[in-house]
């Protein structure tokens, strides 16, 4: 029996979606938890998780 396991997946996030508010436009978007960027339906404009970071 080994002293130390890998963590593995067990211990990671699960992917889901989250629903914010485009920084441009105030519309709606929906962004994966993995996701680095996305783009807003309305407005068109590039949105980074950064950016939403920072806003907060």
């Amino acid at each position: 029996m080994p002293l130390h396991e890998c963590p593995g997946p067990d211990r990671k996030k699960p992917i889901v979606p989250e629903e914010l508010q485009c920084p441009a436009c105030g519309a709606e978007i929906e962004m994966w938890t993995n996701e680095a960027q996305t783009t807003c339906p309305s407005c068109s404009k590039v949105i980074t998780r950064d950016e939403l970071d920072a806003g907060k």
